[in-house]
């Protein structure tokens, strides 16, 4: 999450945020939208309802003027831009920012049917096990146009993550996962890459991907 401010780069900042919110047909509530304001215009936000616990932290902070003033530190072209960092709004050219934020963390919301595509707004999250996100930082994918080769070694790496993050919650592991925390907290890489790798060799053989992220409902996808 980590990005260095050089001089003549800063390429735009959080100035003003707010949002709204009004009732749809039949008194529904209509998506929540944030204004943007930077120093390179506007872009204006639509919420996700399906992810409330982000959805809700988003508009709290806004409210609270967390994220005024904030720069977008981490800007990697057909990637994403990066804001939220909390010290950035005192930073200087060649600081590093990248790690502050408040003093709390946001549940995973992991949902299938979202995903990174161009304009898509999402939390930033550490390397973490049970994959919170942070408090204040953010990004806005830009994203690129990928063949089919590049599609399928994105799907490949990707499932691997997948098979070892569903791996390390089987019960049967729970051992070997509380192990690695505990390497992770004393700072044991030795161990740590042991048992790393451990899970790594079992994720190979992983393919429960369909229980795991919920489709059963589907009658597609049932047998």
């Amino acid at each position: 999450m980590k990005g260095i401010i050089y001089p003549g780069m800063l390429l735009c900042f959080l100035c003003i945020f707010g949002f709204e919110s009004s009732k749809g047909p039949k008194d529904q509530k209509a998506p929540v939208k944030v204004k943007l304001v930077t120093t390179h215009g506007e872009i204006v936000l639509k919420l996700y309802d399906e992810t409330p616990l982000h959805r809700d932290n988003f508009i709290k902070i806004i409210r609270d003027t967390v994220l005024d003033g904030v720069l977008f530190h981490r800007v990697i072209e057909e990637f994403m831009i990066q804001g939220g960092d909390t010290e950035s709004k005192y930073a200087l050219p060649g600081d590093t920012l990248g790690s502050a934020d408040l003093p709390y963390s946001v549940e995973a919301e992991i949902r299938p049917e979202l995903f990174h595509k161009k304009g898509v707004i999402a939390a930033a999250r550490g390397n973490t096990p049970d994959r919170v996100s942070s408090s204040t930082q953010f990004y806005i994918v830009q994203g690129k146009i990928l063949n089919d080769s590049l599609l399928d070694r994105a799907e490949t790496r990707i499932n691997g993550w997948l098979a070892e993050y569903y791996i390390k919650r089987e019960p049967q592991y729970k051992a070997k996962l509380d192990s690695l925390n505990t390497a992770i907290d004393e700072e044991d890489m030795d161990t740590f890459d042991r048992i790393n790798s451990e899970f790594e060799i079992l994720a190979r053989d992983f393919k429960n991907f369909v229980l795991n992220c919920g489709f059963l409902n589907d009658k597609k996808y049932q047998a």
